[in-house]
């Protein structure tokens, strides 16, 4: 009737014998017998606050819940998060010592949840329990935001946020005051006051400019949507100077799905404007962003933004994912067609079929019509983007020293880079899109061999997305398709979703096995980079490459060769395509020199606590939040002073020079500093400013 289960375990081989054995004890027994088993499942928080609950213990329950909750919430599990919360709620009721206000902790649950109604009920409770200004104004905030983004009730969402408005600016918090700006000024563009909106939207800037606080990303955003006002009334060119300007705002940290909402709603202004080569650029630049995130968490302005030209022909079987890349590839196929690229435009058409056949021949109809709409050609400007790449390359070259040049032209080009690939060096590209009919741009990835794990550990750190320590998207040859399961075939231009076959894991370990992203590149729509590959693979066997977007986390991809320079130089990348050219550096991918000229300070997302007392008298905390996780970074207290000095006014040099007093420069105390900007900038930490221009080094010093 018993079997053994684990080291030192039985379990009951009949599940009615084990009930009736579980309900015939009493409730003393019942009690004794889950705070036993508490104490052999404590480690599973799920299980644990099931056997504290029936154990009737109270302060077990109240921990263990509180961790069952933060898990499930980790995972959008929201029914099990709230299930468990309100289990820790009910522990600690009563408790004025709980660090965890309860009806705060119910609120967001629900609104995560999508259950605005009891949202507002569990804030409306919380404002009954705080006195305090500085609290009663944050749980007003959010009350607004629930009416507004939740309940859509947008005239009593503006009021709440108009008292919450009046309280930040009678306490100077001005950037606070800037985004309830922004959130009042939505609420104008939906009821159609949309000049009360630009006025709302220009105050928040001016007085922005005006502070003393650094305001990158609250800048950003107040372009962004003072723009769309503008679009809307038809202001085109200042909507355009709007969004460009967001996208350049100084010391910018943006998440991933930030910047998709800035692109898309730059390539569909493009396409309006019947600037079809510049929106393709566009919906490229978005396309090399999603290849490594998580495309569930896209926000619906993205997907409302794609949309926008090309209706909406999907239906319920596809996840928020699929539907991202349906509307970013139909938009791609559609100014292709508009270019005259009419075999691109249905080799787009063709992939679509491929990964999607299963929608039904509805939607294919559907978005065979908007292709067959598609106005004439263009006039296309006749732009020399690739003439004038090499022009801004070759200027913010001469800014920058120890680089050197391995190849150029694209045979010798292509044989360089696969060679370094295959020495097990990573390579970066970046380059313009040509708009022409060949459109072999090189955009801006980062590549290197597949069977290096080391290598995605390294180099994910740095770049991409989320740090993850394997790739999420592959490039391959026809040929290579045998090592993946999933459906795929050599569609050529789409990222097909697959599974890695178990005999190939152990070859390609540098890659996701499962939900791994390919594609699969063909000499006639890919060019320079399927040579690459097949350079690579004569030399390797293996006809796959690992890939991810070039840009350090929290920026934008490097596509022009200010960023790119920048970008390589700051990580630990050992070659740069740039143009036509492969770059390294003279002193090594890591060395000092590199970062000496760059500007570091700590990233929007980081905080630093100050301990004291016991064991934690000799070191800080450091709390980095980013869209991907939360992490505390514990410090010794001799770093303190160098990250009191990263300031983003002083490069690394002048910090070291500063730590040293001023004498001539310590060759260990350079190699150490930066050793340790490098380790805070792979958590996220640090970021770098590039170095003063000569008139902005001016202007600092006066």
């Amino acid at each position: 009737m018993l079997r053994r289960f684990g080291a030192a375990r039985f379990a009951f081989a009949s599940p009615a014998l084990r009930d009736s054995a579980y309900l015939s004890l009493d409730a003393g027994s019942l009690k004794r017998l889950h705070g036993a088993a508490l104490e052999i499942e404590g480690e599973d928080s799920y299980a644990a606050v099931w056997h504290a609950a029936r154990a009737g213990l109270r302060e077990e329950v109240r921990r263990h819940s509180i961790k069952a909750t933060e898990r499930a919430w980790a995972v959008s599990d929201y029914g099990s998060a709230i299930t468990t919360a309100k289990q820790y709620v009910e522990a600690v009721n009563g408790d004025g010592d709980s660090a965890v206000n309860g009806d705060l902790l119910m609120a967001l649950l629900h609104y995560e949840a999508g259950q605005h109604a009891e949202t507002e009920r569990y804030l409306a409770e919380a404002l009954k329990a705080k006195s305090d200004s500085a609290h009663h104004s944050v749980l007003e905030r959010l009350l607004g935001y629930n009416a507004i983004f939740g309940l859509g009730d947008f005239e009593r969402g503006r009021g709440i946020m108009e008292t919450v408005l009046r309280s930040f600016e009678a306490r100077g918090l001005q950037q606070d005051a800037g985004y309830v700006r922004n959130t009042i000024a939505y609420t104008l563009f939906c009821t159609r006051r949309f000049d009360d909106a630009v006025e709302m939207e220009r105050t928040a800037l001016k007085l922005l400019e005006n502070s003393d606080q650094p305001g990158g990303f609250l800048s950003s955003v107040l372009q962004l949507n003072l723009g769309r006002v503008y679009r809307t009334l038809g202001f085109h060119d200042q909507a355009l100077r709007l969004f460009k300007n967001g996208l350049d705002a100084p010391n910018l940290e943006q998440s991933p799905y930030m910047l998709l909402i800035f692109h898309t709603t730059l390539a569909q202004f493009y396409s309006t404007r019947g600037e079809y080569a510049e929106a393709v650029a566009a919906f490229h630049h978005c396309l090399d962003l999603a290849r490594d995130l998580e495309l569930e968490n896209a926000s619906d302005p993205v997907l409302n933004s794609l949309s926008r030209h090309v209706g909406k022909p999907l239906t319920d079987r596809t996840t928020r994912g699929d539907e991202v890349f349906f509307y970013l590839y139909l938009n791609l196929a559609l100014a292709y067609r508009r270019m005259g690229l009419k075999s691109r435009s249905e080799a787009y058409l063709a992939g679509m079929r491929g990964c999607w056949g299963f929608l039904g021949e509805d939607v294919w109809r559907a978005a065979e019509a908007v292709l067959d709409g598609a106005a004439p050609p263009a006039q296309e400007s006749g732009r020399d983007v690739a003439g004038e790449f090499a022009e801004e390359a070759a200027e913010v070259e001469r800014r920058f020293e120890g680089l050197t040049f391995e190849a150029a032209g694209a045979e010798s080009l292509a044989r360089a880079v696969a060679g370094a690939l295959a020495d097990g060096k990573v390579v970066a590209l970046a380059g313009p899109r040509s708009p022409g009919p060949n459109a072999h741009g090189l955009g801006s990835l980062v590549l290197y061999d597949a069977r290096e794990p080391e290598l995605a550990e390294r180099v994910n750190a740095e770049v991409g997305a989320y740090g993850s320590p394997r790739a999420r998207t592959a490039l391959l040859l026809p040929e290579a398709l045998r090592h993946f399961d999933g459906g795929v075939g050599p569609l050529p231009l789409v990222l097909q979703e697959a599974t890695l076959k178990p005999s190939s894991r152990e070859e390609l370990r540098a890659l996701v096995p499962y939900g791994s992203r390919v594609q699969v590149l063909s000499p006639e729509f890919d060019g320079l980079l399927f040579e690459i590959l097949r350079e690579f693979a004569q030399r390797t066997g293996t006809g796959v490459l690992a890939a991810l977007p070039f840009h350090l986390r929290g920026r934008d991809l490097a596509v022009t060769p200010s960023k790119a320079l920048s970008a390589y130089l700051v990580s630990s990348i050992d070659h740069l395509v740039l143009g036509e050219r492969l770059l390294a550096k003279r002193w090594g991918a890591t060395a000092e020199q590199n970062i000496l000229p760059f500007r570091p300070r700590l990233s929007r997302n980081a905080s630093i606590f100050r301990k004291s007392g016991g064991e934690e008298q000799d070191s800080f905390l450091l709390l980095v939040r980013t869209w991907s996780f939360h992490n505390y970074l514990r410090l010794r207290r001799e770093m303190r002073p160098v990250l009191d000095l990263c300031d983003g006014q002083r490069s690394v040099a002048e910090v070291v020079c500063q730590l040293g007093a001023g004498s001539s420069p310590d060759a260990r105390l350079e190699q150490q500093v930066c050793a340790f900007l490098r380790k805070l900038a792979r958590q996220c930490a640090v970021v770098y400013d590039d170095p003063f221009s000569e008139r902005e080094a001016t202007t600092s010093r006066v």
